[in-house]
């Protein structure tokens, strides 16, 4: 362990927090959103608020 997570304990937290956010972020950065085209007609209103909220 380095001196700073001896030194201080939630330094070593938080950066471990701070990497698995970002690696969280990382994976979901690759899901792409599906829609049927046989779907109801407010199907499209929820695709369209997904997309709105990703961009």
């Amino acid at each position: 362990m380095s001196y700073l997570t001896l030194r201080n304990p939630k330094l070593g937290y938080c950066a471990a927090l701070l990497i698995l956010a970002a690696f969280k972020l990382w994976l979901a950065s690759a899901i792409a959103i599906l829609a049927s085209t046989w779907a109801g007609h407010d199907d499209r209103l929820f695709i369209n608020l997904a997309a709105s909220r990703l961009s």
